[in-house]
Order: structure tokens, then C-alpha cells, then sequence
């Protein structure tokens, strides 16, 4: 009997994204359906000749949810096409499609059946477990595994940075039923828990979701805003989070005004609360609007507000920085971003991750520039202050051989700056400074 087999390719990724969760949502849903499926995982070129080989008279769904994907696939298509086998793709639909591959398309109340019912064949996958920032339990070292449970999926903010905004991603609330079945799965399996939804505390159940966890002695992490956190504190108490197992609700600042000064004025009143409950600030930097001015403001931030470093190695492992959760931004296919990629920066690379800088946005470029040009004002000035301005160009000239510090800087920024340096301490010593 024909089945399918879902494949989900390895990738250097180490921090994934929800989209990721493509491969397990579709593996649940065809469960929940008793249609036969196979789910493999983290799939490497070693396995791949086996694998296609077992299935080629079966329904192979490859998975491509993360760019480093992108060559494993383009490896492998072509045995696809010369086994004659049925294929089609799964995950970030408009990357698939840009790529003109087949896409697998399902109506969005087939997939949530997978959402909802994925954390119901958890032990059956060797991973699962997608996100790093689960170290925040398991660092509590009580024995419990940890699971990410979607209670809601979805978002209809728009953020123009976000694959959610630009894809197939699916959108819908859990019912009553399915919400006190998985809670209850979850005390029954002693399973401490990552909610997952894109902000807790905006889910109409989130009292009752805290009042079933009360006494099990259970611990979840979730990710909310600040607003709601602070509506939430205001309402109820921290210690009424704390009783319900509350351990680390992680904020994100990257949809908040694009200076510090302006986040610090919107989340004031949590900032003045912030040692009742633990928080946990999520970052993302090289957007569009950044500068060196407002990225080092941030910086200043999370080194004021957030955990010391030696507090988050425990606790993640990936991308942690001084304070909290740092990302650099990637382009996702489909998004405003995406659209406007040519006026907004520079792409560095076709295999995007979230731990490394793949766009820099033309405004932070052009602020680095304006750096330069102050540092050649300022090397003129505390130059002249031993020999006068006379001196400046004949020093560099005997230096580097050439009349003008602007060339050198044309050149080589680094090499400039280091032969000023060079400059000022031969003129010093010529003046017995």
C-alpha cells in the first residue's frame, strides 16, 4: 500500500524558526487522518540512496523550511525525477515556489489538526524539540523533559521582517477539547512546557491554562509582548504566575520603535517591575532601520536589564548574547522585506540563517561611513595639536608614502586608522611627548 514519507533534510541551522515545525505538523496530521506515514528526520546525503530506494512507489514530501536546505534539495532532485517517483515539497511556501518546485498544498483547518495534535506522537520523533531556548527548563535540572506546545498558531501583525506575514503559515486557536487534552497529556507524560504561541498571554484561556498547571509542579516558559506581560502582572500578581509554574517569559523588543530611547519609554512601567518575574529579552539586529547609534543603545539595554553572560551559557546555546537573545535579521521570500530588498541594504549570501548577518541595511552603512569621515576630522585635529596642521600630510607621507589621509581611507578604513595611530606616536616622540 502506497504511503507517504516525509523527509526532512539536515540543516546548519541550529536555531529554527516555527515554519520548521512543517515536517512534524504534516506527520501528525496525516495521524490524525490513519493515513500510513513514515517521518524522517535531519536527513543527510548518506541516507538518502536507502531512503529512495524503500519509498521510490511511495509519496516522498521533502521538507525545505530552512535555506541551508536548498542544496540537499537541488542534490537529490534530479534521482527524484529518474525514479519516476511522486514527489512534492513541504514548508516555506514561497521559497518552494520561487525555486519552481512542486508545492504540497492543504487547506489551513487540515494542518492545524497537525498543530494540535503534534505533541500527541512526540515520543515517536528523535528530535521535535526545535528551539534552543528550552535549555531555560532544562537547565532547572529537575528530570522532566521538555515539549513545545502551539495552544494558538499564527499572527496577523504584518511585521514586515516575518516569514509568518509571507507565507502558507497556518492561523488558528485550539478548541476547549484539544487545549484541556493536551494540558492534560502534558501532567500525565510530567512534562514541563514551552508554549510556543506567537504571544501567550493574548490567548482568551491563558487564566484557565495557568490555573490547570497550578499544583502539578510543572514549569513553562512562553513568549509574549510587553504590554501583555504587564497587563498580566497588573491583573494578577506575579506570584500568581510563579504559583502556576511561571519560569521565564521571553519578551521581544524588534517590533517596539527602532531607537532604545523609545523602547525604554514603552515598556517603562514593566522595566520598574521587572525583578518581580523572570524576563528574558529577545533581540533582533541588522534591520533596515538600524544604526551603530541605535544597535549600540541596545547593547547598553540588554547589559542593564538583562541576564549577565554567565547566567545565559547554562541556559542557551546557540545565540546568546550579554543580556539575552540576539538574531541578526534574514530575508524570507514573500515578505515586504524581500519586496524591497534592493532599496533597504545588501545581500550577502542566498543561504540565510538567523546566527550569522547575511543583510546590512543601507542606513547602518551610510552611518559607518559617517563614522569614517569623523575620525578623519578628529585624527587632523589631535595631530595638529603637536606639530600644526602643516606637519599632518608630510608625517603620512613619510609613513605610507602618499600626500592625503582621505586616499588611505578610500582604500582601507582599518589600515588608515592604524597608520594615523602610527603618525601621532612618531610626531610625539619628535616633540618629546
Amino acid at each position: 500500500m502506497s504511503q507517504f514519507a516525509i523527509i526532512q533534510p539536515a540543516t546548519t541551522e541550529r536555531n529554527l524558526g516555527g515554519v520548521c515545525y512543517m515536517p512534524y505538523w504534516h506527520y501528525a496530521m496525516f495521524r490524525q487522518k490513519m493515513e500510513p506515514v513514515r517521518l524522517y528526520e535531519n536527513v543527510t546525503m548518506r541516507d538518502w540512496d536507502r531512503l529512495l530506494e524503500l519509498h521510490k512507489k511511495d509519496r516522498l514530501l521533502v521538507d525545505l523550511s530552512s535555506y541551508p536546505q536548498i542544496d540537499f534539495v537541488w542534490s537529490v532532485l534530479p534521482d527524484l525525477v529518474r525514479a519516476k517517483t511522486e514527489f512534492a515539497f513541504i514548508g516555506y511556501e514561497p521559497l518552494i515556489r520561487a525555486l519552481g518546485l512542486p508545492f504540497f498544498k492543504v487547506k489551513n483547518e487540515e494542518l492545524l489538526t497537525g498543530v494540535f495534535g503534534y505533541l500527541q506522537y512526540f515520543e515517536e520523533y528523535r528530535y521535535g524539540l526545535l528551539s534552543d531556548c528550552d535549555s531555560h527548563l532544562k537547565h532547572l535540572e529537575d528530570g522532566r523533559a521538555v515539549v513545545p506546545l502551539f495552544l494558538s498558531v499564527g499572527c496577523k501583525r504584518g511585521c514586515p521582517y516575518c516569514y509568518v506575514s509571507g507565507s502558507n503559515y497556518p492561523y488558528g486557536t485550539a478548541s476547549d477539547r484539544q487545549i484541556d487534552a493536551l494540558l492534560n497529556l502534558c501532567v500525565k507524560q510530567n512534562w514541563n512546557i514551552h508554549f510556543t504561541d506567537e504571544n501567550f498571554f493574548a490567548h482568551p484561556r491563558y487564566r484557565q491554562i495557568v490555573e490547570r498547571l497550578r499544583g502539578t509542579g510543572l514549569r513553562w516558559i512562553c513568549l509574549t509582548d510587553t504590554l501583555s506581560l504587564y497587563r498580566v502582572l497588573g491583573e494578577h500578581g506575579a506570584e500568581w504566575l510563579r504559583g502556576g509554574g511561571n519560569a521565564l517569559n521571553e519578551v521581544g523588543l524588534e517590533v517596539l520603535d527602532s531607537t532604545v530611547l523609545g523602547k525604554q519609554q514603552a515598556i517603562a512601567p514593566l522595566l520598574e517591575r521587572r525583578h518581580e518575574v523572570p524576563i528574558f529579552w529577545l533581540t533582533m539586529t541588522f534591520l533596515p532601520r538600524d544604526t551603530l547609534g541605535s544597535m549600540r543603545a541596545m547593547g547598553d539595554f540588554l547589559r542593564r536589564y538583562g541576564y549577565r553572560l554567565e547566567e545565559l551559557l547554562p541556559r542557551i546555546q546557540t545565540n546568546s548574547t550579554v543580556g539575552g537573545l540576539g538574531q541578526f535579521m534574514q530575508l524570507y521570500h514573500g515578505t515586504v522585506y524581500w519586496q524591497q530588498r534592493e532599496k533597504l541594504g545588501r545581500v550577502f549570501t542566498e543561504r540565510p540563517t538567523r546566527l550569522w548577518p547575511s543583510f546590512i541595511g543601507h542606513r547602518l552603512l551610510s552611518s559607518r561611513v559617517r563614522v569614517c569621515e569623523t575620525l578623519q576630522k578628529e585624527d587632523e585635529e589631535w595631530l595638529g595639536l603637536y606639530v600644526g596642521k602643516a606637519r599632518v600630510e608630510e608625517t603620512l607621507q613619510e609613513v605610507d608614502g602618499r600626500k592625503t589621509f582621505g586616499e588611505i581611507v578610500g582604500e582601507d578604513m582599518a589600515k588608515a586608522v592604524a597608520l594615523a595611530q602610527a603618525a601621532r606616536l612618531n610626531l610625539i616622540e619628535e616633540v618629546g611627548g
